[in-house]
């Protein structure tokens, strides 16, 4: 190489370093102005790690699982305000304010129990029809409730209202968590087989597989419905942006690794410097620790925004869009992040 070409790469190199800098910079400084940090954080009782997590926004209460009980927290004091027991390795919360009533799939017993929501008393306790409930979801289109049951692979509908078991529909695969689309369709996640399982809520009958490569082990799940798009958290360190109506995979943005929790919120976000408001977000708590925000632009369509630290062994999360802050359990409390 001459002194001459030396020169001119050595430049050309210099230059691109300077603005790769500068674009890094740009890029922080939005990060900055839009990503969660931790804020706080509430005691669980007896310092029992947390699991599941689900927000009554309304009704200021956070629930929480521990184990064999729920604890039920003051949403903005952290006070511990009630518990529900028992509830033998639950793994799943859900909540139906219209019913007044909560459920919980208990993986320890085979159970799902539903208690009363002012309360907190146990209302009934319906065995499920497979084997190591783990995921739960009450459909207000339908009125039933839905069971994944991560070890026989199929899902137990119940009807709450009169603890009847309306059908057990086999899907194979670790089931987990679920979401609805509320006009007549669930989708599953298999986090074996790497496939979201697609359900008739009315007919009650499995309607085939979307296929989720690049991702793979699926576990967080969770959906746009006016938008029609469901994200699904994959461990692999993928977030998968699917069409809820072909199945197709939409977009991909990167995510953090291991087992994952999604939350979606339409809420409209004040930008960073530069930046167009959001249409809405995409967070995601992952266990190795990150806590990803994903943005929601016009004409429904999602960008990787940033990455945030939270809690080594979070995998869940639950978002309050009146404070927008994300509650993250963990070992022996409950993180709090806020921007």
């Amino acid at each position: 190489m001459n002194a001459v070409n030396f020169v001119v790469r050595f430049a050309a190199s210099l230059t691109l370093l300077v603005l790769a800098a500068a674009g890094a910079a740009r890029l922080a400084a939005a990060d900055a102005a839009a990503s969660y940090r931790a804020i706080g954080s509430f005691d669980l009782p007896g310092g029992v790690p947390g699991q599941a997590v689900r927000l009554d926004g309304p009704a200021r209460r956070l629930y929480v699982s521990q184990g064999d009980r729920i604890a039920v927290l003051d949403a903005d004091s952290g006070r511990a305000v009630g518990s529900v027991a028992p509830t033998p390795g639950v793994r799943g919360i859900e909540i139906a304010p219209g019913l007044g009533w909560g459920f919980t799939a208990n993986a320890g017993d085979g159970t799902v129990t539903i208690f009363d929501l002012k309360s907190d008393a146990v209302v009934r306790v319906i065995p499920s029809t497979g084997r190591e409930p783990s995921g739960v979801l009450y459909d207000p289109d339908t009125g039933r409730l839905f069971v994944s049951n991560r070890a026989s692979g199929d899902l137990t509908v119940v009807d709450p209202v009169t603890g009847a078991v309306a059908a057990t529909i086999p899907l194979g695969g670790a089931l987990g968590q679920m979401a609805c689309n509320r006009y007549g369709r669930l989708f599953v996640v298999a986090e074996d087989r790497s496939v979201i399982h697609v359900v008739d809520t009315r007919a009650l009958e499995a309607q085939g597989d979307d296929p989720l490569a690049p991702g793979v082990q699926p576990t967080g799940i969770d959906m746009d419905r006016s938008g029609r798009r469901i994200f699904v958290a994959c461990a692999n360190g993928w977030l998968d942006v699917v069409d809820a109506d072909n199945g197709f995979v939409f977009q991909v943005l990167k995510s953090g690794l291991g087992r994952g929790g999604v939350v979606f919120d339409r809420t409209k976000v004040r930008g960073g410097p530069g930046e167009a408001p959001w249409k809405g977000r995409i967070l995601v708590a992952t266990a190795d620790g990150a806590l990803t925000a994903a943005r929601m632009n016009a004409f429904i369509n999602y960008t990787y925004h940033d990455t945030s630290r939270a809690a080594a062994d979070a995998s869940t999360l639950a978002f309050d869009g009146s404070t927008n802050r994300v509650f993250v359990p963990t070992a022996g409390r409950v993180l709090i992040l806020g921007r």
